[in-house]
């Protein structure tokens, strides 16, 4: 509720979850928005560190067995930053008329992104139509590193790559620089297994590593690739510098293990969660980590998620705010080369630029 004013945020949705076996009795306890922060015990907290009453999905056993390869080293390893950038972007603010310096601080509109870029939906779509996609369409951190997008505004087709198989880590870092904000993040096509949490034209952060997109807007179709069969991991880091938000992030196409969640402080940095883990200090559930399909990720905390790149294609990772993933808050994981993709169907309608 990081983008409402202060009359929307109380804003609430709730829902009775029942197990097999349980009661059909109607709770009894309130469901008014006041009410909500209770005494007891607290499952999946908002940007809150863990306790031993305020307990992450990390500390949750799933029922379902662990995929081949899950406790070892994973065959894909990513680090995704989240968090909102103070920047010009083209689309709402233009550099010279219209700059985001020029307005008040409490009309800015922040541009959420991962890892400094803005992604951008191809005119057609990858999956059954591969060439049509121009490779300088596509970006990832790694393409990205003669651009500096923490000064200009970085867009492309956000994609990783992987190979199919792979067993992939995604480390999911919300900065928490710009607000107490949250991203939930969902994952097309795969269920990942939370394995750590904790507050503690393609193009990828790599390719725009000469930009500086914490001072400009960068933009491509933002993309991490890697090969089929792969196992892939990616930390997610919500550095949570503007607000105290939070990023729901879902993967499509496979489901993902969480295996390691943590906030850190009320902002972080992507150098400070890659030096915890050089040193030893990002736990990770290895075994019988839940399997998820979206995850939030704590606001100056991170989230790390494993999963086996075995679904070959094209698989939107977003944030699953619709204003967020709208604006430009997602990449795409290319899982295999493009022969390991499934062949368009004979007659399949084809998307393109319309011009005119």
């Amino acid at each position: 509720m990081a983008d409402c004013g202060e009359s929307q945020k109380q804003g609430q949705a709730f829902a009775i979850i029942r197990y097999e076996g349980a009661s059909e009795e109607q709770p009894s306890a309130s469901s008014n928005y006041l009410d909500s922060k209770r005494g007891g015990m607290l499952l999946n907290p908002w940007n809150e560190k863990a306790t031993e009453t305020k307990l992450p999905v990390t500390k949750l056993n799933a029922l379902i067995e662990d995929f081949d390869g899950m406790d070892g080293t994973p065959d894909k390893k990513f680090y995704v930053t989240f968090d909102f950038n103070k920047l010009d972007n083209f689309h709402f603010n233009h550099p010279e008329l219209y700059p985001l310096q020029s307005i008040n601080k409490n009309k800015h509109l922040y541009s959420p992104q991962m890892n400094g870029i803005s992604n951008h939906l191809p005119s057609s779509p990858p999956l059954t139509q591969f060439d049509d996609v121009s490779e300088e369409m596509y970006c990832n951190v790694d393409t990205v590193k003669n651009k500096n997008c923490s000064r200009e505004f970085c867009q492309c087709v956000h994609r990783l790559v992987v190979d199919l198989n792979d067993v992939v880590e995604i480390i999911l870092i919300d900065e928490g620089v710009t607000f107490n904000a949250n991203h939930p993040t969902h994952l097309h096509g795969h269920t990942f297994r939370v394995v750590g949490m904790g507050k503690e034209m393609y193009c990828n952060v790599d390719t725009v590593k000469n930009k500086n997109c914490s001072r400009e807007f960068c933009q491509c179709v933002h993309r991490l690739v890697v090969d089929l069969n792969d196992v892939v991991e990616i930390i997610l880091i919500d550095e949570g510098v503007t607000f105290n938000a939070n990023h729901p992030t879902h993967l499509h196409g496979h489901t993902f293990r969480v295996v390691g969640m943590g906030k850190l402080n009320v902002s972080t940095s992507l150098e400070e969660v890659m030096r915890l883990d050089r040193e030893g200090l990002i736990e990770r559930k290895l075994s019988k980590a839940v399997a998820k399909d979206t995850v939030t990720v704590p606001d100056g905390g991170y989230t790390v998620i494993r999963f086996h790149a075995n679904n070959p294609g094209m698989w939107f990772f977003h944030c699953h705010i619709e204003f967020h993933v709208e604006i430009g808050m997602g990449l795409l994981i290319q899982v295999g080369s493009k022969d390991d993709m499934p062949k368009r169907p004979k007659g399949f309608p084809t998307c393109g630029i319309i011009l005119g």
